[in-house]
């Protein structure tokens, strides 16, 4: 700290012929600098919180697989879902279709049917 530093002004100064400037503070004053020095620390020193993300970021990475082969994974699977669903609308069309003559044959048998009886 600077002898001009507002912490340093506001707390009073004895004099010491065992520092440079020749003053130090008491005993409170070292404690409440040390606090600040950590509250500053805390504050505005990233360093702890970036390498904290910075080792979570390399564990992420590492344990994934690379995006390129993930978006390989990916097409395929995309690739074998829409033949299993055309081989599903396929076999839907066909079950559909089959339907629509039985129903038709039905209808054609009724009709013969009803042409038989006598009308009322």
């Amino acid at each position: 700290m600077s002898a001009n530093s507002p912490v340093r002004a506001a707390v009073p100064l004895i004099p010491s012929p065992k520092r440079e400037s020749g003053y130090c503070v008491g005993p409170a004053a070292q404690l409440i600098a040390r606090d600040i020095g950590e509250i500053h620390s805390r504050l505005l020193d990233h360093r702890p919180v970036i390498q904290g993300e910075t080792r979570y970021f390399i564990k992420e990475f590492e344990s994934n697989p690379s995006p390129k082969v993930r978006l390989e994974k990916l097409r395929s699977q995309w690739e074998a879902f829409m033949k299993e669903d055309e081989q599903q609308r396929l076999a839907i069309d066909e079950e559909q279709n089959k339907a629509v003559l039985r129903l038709k044959e039905q209808y054609a048998q009724m009709d013969k049917e009803l042409s038989k009886m006598a009308p009322f």
